[in-house]
């Protein structure tokens, strides 16, 4: 049965831009992701994500940073519709008018299908460090750092589709 479904089940892009949705007990977290095809079997992504909102518990990890970064992430494809990813995070504070110092780094990955056409589900891990866990500042955790705060979580996003826009309701003429 399962290779039945396997063979019948529709082979859908990745390419395009999703928006995320993780829920969490003081609501949803929420990020853009968009996926490029890097070769032209479309087994290799490079994702951007860019985050909406963040989870509050990162404020207290980071309470001086003042903005966070997505890096560009790697996804691969492993099965019909399947796919593993990394990503990489950055959270920033402003030194000056020129400068930031990075003050923690979270690497996510991920495992997500696509269950269709516009649909992801996913589940997966963000693992945070300090800055002083890049003793090279090379921007990764150093080898053999354990993170100082490990969330797991589950997701879906659905793709951006073009939408329907509101109707104006008439203007009225002026001096009336």
């Amino acid at each position: 049965m399962t290779l039945m479904t396997q063979i019948t089940t529709a082979e859908w892009p990745l390419d395009g831009i999703w928006i995320t949705a993780v829920p969490t007990p003081l609501g949803n977290i929420v990020m853009t992701t968009l996926y490029t095809a890097q070769d032209a079997a479309k087994t290799r992504f490079g994702g951007t994500l860019e985050g909406i909102n963040n989870l509050p518990v990162l404020s207290e990890l980071y309470p001086n940073s003042d903005k966070d970064t997505f890096a560009g992430g790697q996804v691969v494809k492993v099965g019909r519709n399947k796919y593993e990813a990394t990503f990489l995070e950055w959270f920033q504070k402003t030194v000056d008018i020129y400068n930031t110092e990075i003050v923690g780094i979270a690497t996510i990955n991920a495992h997500f299908e696509l269950v269709g056409p516009d649909l992801i589900q996913g589940h997966g891990t963000g693992s945070y460090y300090m800055a002083a866990q890049d003793a090279d500042q090379d921007g990764f955790p150093d080898e053999g750092q354990e993170p100082v705060l490990c969330v797991p979580w589950e997701w879906t996003a659905r793709r951006l589709t073009v939408l329907p826009g509101c109707i104006p309701a008439p203007m009225p003429e002026l001096g009336q």
